[in-house]
């Protein structure tokens, strides 16, 4: 790879920064002298926008355009492989000599495909002024494993497709204010929300109106992500076990489920899988950030002995193989539990001692109950069991606040001296503070 070839395509890239106004994501990227930020999701989720976004922000934010070296790999008319960061930092710096005074921005896509990346990486950071921000997705590396290639010069940004928020933004939509709306933007905004359920949080989405145009995109990502991000990335040789039972858990995804259960599932339809196989084929889909594990709430004993919960990354992704739009109630919860991960670090189901179910519990890092949230798609139907739960709840727990989650009923209730806000699952997304 020659100097000029590289050149090329630095000057190239930069076009693509503002070749397009892009729609705002909201996010925040951690930025640290000799630490690369490195960009953590699953794939299609936006993670190459989000680059572009970042630079634009930049740009509008007073830095020039010559201190920001934005690269994207993905185009494989440029290879990658034969190209080194030494080689990227000499070219950027031949073209942009002002830059060796002041901060310089190296904004990297795909940053596994370049050579020794780990290395050049970490040397940039040492030889000169700037940040780092690097992603990457391929059937060789996820983010996760670029930050460990970094070895600790690292700062994770964990990144979801669009929250309801941002879907709204996308539709055209910028709220001014989240916390009281008039009764023509309630009809609106709830309108919205019954979009983003049946259409999902993909960015590539949410302006598909054909549902089958939907469910074959859909189809595509559930299969890239099986065969590059699990299979081939993890080797694995046994493919249409790992196939079938990615099927079930995304069919059953937001539901209990235990090892146990899942073999006695696995040996009905002819695979005879161990066990221990089938841990390691969780952990692999967990490490694809396709599925996020929720535990109960409890000490290692207790969250050991009990079912897990996996929900997928888009809360449409189950009527791939269930017609998951009659259970509504369990699309709202993938819903809401996507929205808690933007927030929150420690998220839990709970059962109480007589068996009540509690959807999420928020804790603190030291394990102070923040919020018991229940999530319902039939206020009236389920009012009593749901405020059941939170009477067993409640003395068990002590959170500071409680929220019942419906379609469309805004009332608080009285339990067990604890006030539980009910309210539209919509407004409680929009909530600046939960």
């Amino acid at each position: 790879m020659t100097l000029e070839e590289i050149k090329d395509k630095i000057l190239e890239d930069r076009k693509l920064i503002t070749v397009r106004p892009l729609i705002k994501r909201d996010f925040s990227l951690k930025l640290k002298d000799s630490f690369a930020t490195v960009i953590i999701g699953a794939r299609r989720t936006g993670k190459t926008s989000l680059l572009r976004l970042f630079a634009q922000n930049l740009m509008k934010n007073g830095v020039s355009a010559d201190k920001i070296c934005y690269l994207s790999f993905f185009d494989s008319s440029f290879d990658a492989s034969q190209c080194r960061v030494e080689q990227i930092t000499s070219a950027y710096y031949s073209l942009s000599p002002s830059s060796l005074k002041g901060k310089a921005y190296f904004l990297l896509d795909e940053v596994q495909k370049l050579d020794k990346w780990g290395e050049g990486v970490s040397r940039l950071m040492d030889a000169h002024d700037c940040h780092v921000v690097v992603t990457g997705s391929s059937s060789r590396y996820l983010s996760t494993d670029i930050a460990a290639e970094l070895r600790g010069r690292c700062l994770p940004v964990r990144f979801f497709p669009l929250s309801f928020k941002e879907f709204l933004r996308f539709n055209g939509q910028e709220l001014e204010r989240t916390d009281a709306f008039s009764f023509e933007k309630q009809i609106q905004i709830a309108l919205l929300f019954d979009k983003f359920t049946q259409r999902g949080s993909y960015p590539a989405l949410y302006d598909v109106d054909d549902q089958e145009e939907r469910l074959a995109i859909l189809n595509t990502y559930f299969s890239l992500t099986f065969s590059m991000d699990i299979v081939e990335r993890f080797e694995v040789n046994k493919a249409s076990s790992l196939q079938a039972l990615l099927r079930r858990l995304v069919q059953i995804s937001g539901t209990p489920i235990s090892i146990r259960k899942l073999k006695t599932y696995m040996d009905s339809i002819g695979y005879k899988l161990s066990t221990e196989l089938i841990s390691s084929y969780l952990m692999m889909i967990k490490d694809s950030m396709f599925m996020t594990e929720l535990k109960i709430l409890g000490n290692e004993n207790v969250q050991n002995t009990n079912p897990i919960k996996l929900y997928c990354i888009d809360h449409v992704m189950p009527s791939l193989f269930t017609y998951f739009t009659k259970n509504i109630g369990l699309c709202y919860e993938h819903i809401v539990y996507s929205a808690l991960q933007r927030r929150f670090s420690n998220i839990y189901y709970y059962r109480t001692r007589s068996g009540y179910e509690i959807d999420f519990v928020v804790t603190d890092r030291i394990e102070k109950v923040l919020m018991l949230i229940q999530v319902t798609d039939d206020y009236s139907a389920s009012k009593d069991r749901e405020l059941r739960s939170f009477e067993e709840a409640v003395p068990e727990l002590d959170p500071e606040s409680c929220f019942l989650l419906t379609r469309d009923t805004m009332e608080q209730v009285c339990v067990s001296d604890k006030i539980v806000k009910v309210m539209p699952i919509w407004r409680f997304l929009l909530l600046d503070e939960h």
